[in-house]
């Protein structure tokens, strides 16, 4: 009888070790963003996977420019899609998309007159915006203008009036760290942080710039939700580290697939340490070496980053 309880003490005890050491694992895990894919609307037929959240672009200052009002119009639709899909969405306000925002600096691009098309839409199919996620990115330029800065403060809080349940975000590429916190807390946004085209190139592999880790820890530290507004690579690039952003980045295009997902999953590993809440992936769809639609490496990159394993490809 001794033996029995003896028997049962210690098949007890080991089953309690091993859900100690399964809870102490997963406490020790890290919590991995949300990817966020961002949707250009002036590609045809964009369709993303279940696995990801939906980012649509939205251009607005459209004036008399029917090619704007019909990119609009594709995003709102886009919009409505994806709202029924998986939420939230994020919604991506553009003033242009023929001028880089981040230049723009007068105040009538930030007029919130100029969004009433798309308030009015968005109230019909979300009229509080519960699941809803708005807001700019790089707009350092306004950023660095007084009266450009209110114009903008003043759109996100009749956003906001407008809708009341929905999530408001601002990241940068290029503005320093302080100076967007304090815009962020005039502009009641929570959800804040940068997007990452900045690298350190060493062997075959790149790595963030630490300038750029740092920041997103100040952020992190003012009690903000963090967002990585975007991570992008040209697709199938062995050069893809340098200059990202650009799709011409000035030197030789080296043909390679794999190179861009090993880096993608590298950038990956990396800004998980802070762990945010979105993971911006620019972009689905793009004409111009940006679409991770077309290659299916950097697809299984994102895909098992969801899934919480690790995927560094082997073969292109």
């Amino acid at each position: 009888m001794n033996i029995r309880y003896l028997i049962l003490a210690a098949a007890t005890l080991i089953v309690l070790v091993i859900f100690i050491t399964f809870i102490n694992i997963k406490h020790t895990e890290l919590t991995r963003g949300r990817i966020l894919i961002w949707i250009e609307p002036w590609m045809p037929n964009t369709t993303i996977p279940r696995w990801a959240l939906a980012g649509i672009v939205t251009v607005y200052y459209c004036g008399t420019d029917v090619m704007c009002l019909e990119t609009l119009n594709n995003s709102l639709a886009l919009i409505k899609y994806y709202l029924n899909i998986s939420q939230p969405v994020f919604i991506a306000l553009y003033p242009t998309y023929w001028t880089y925002r981040g230049r723009l600096n007068n105040p009538v691009y930030f007029n919130y007159s100029y969004l009433t098309h798309i308030v009015n839409y968005l109230k019909v199919i979300d009229p509080s915006g519960k699941g809803l996620m708005i807001g700019f990115s790089e707009q350092w330029g306004c950023l660095q203008s007084l009266n450009c800065e209110a114009a903008l403060v003043n759109t996100y809080h009749m956003l906001e009036r407008e809708f009341p349940e929905a999530g408001f975000y601002y990241y940068d590429c290029c503005i320093d760290v302080n100076t967007m916190i304090n815009f962020a807390k005039e502009a009641n946004v929570t959800i804040l942080g940068y997007d990452i085209y900045s690298y350190v190139h060493k062997g075959n592999m790149v790595y963030v710039n630490p300038s750029l880790l740092s920041n997103l820890r100040i952020v992190k530290q003012h009690g903000f939700t963090l967002i990585v507004g975007e991570i992008g690579f040209r697709v199938c690039d062995a050069n893809a580290w340098y200059n990202p952003s650009q799709a011409n980045p000035g030197i030789l295009i080296k043909y390679n697939c794999t190179a861009p997902a090993l880096y993608l999953a590298e950038v990956l590993n990396q800004v998980s340490e802070l762990e945010p809440a979105y993971i911006g992936i620019w972009a689905w769809d793009d004409c111009c070496g940006f679409g991770v639609s077309q290659n299916p490496l950097m697809i299984n990159v994102l895909r098992d980053y969801v899934e919480n394993t690790t995927y560094y490809p082997l073969t292109s």
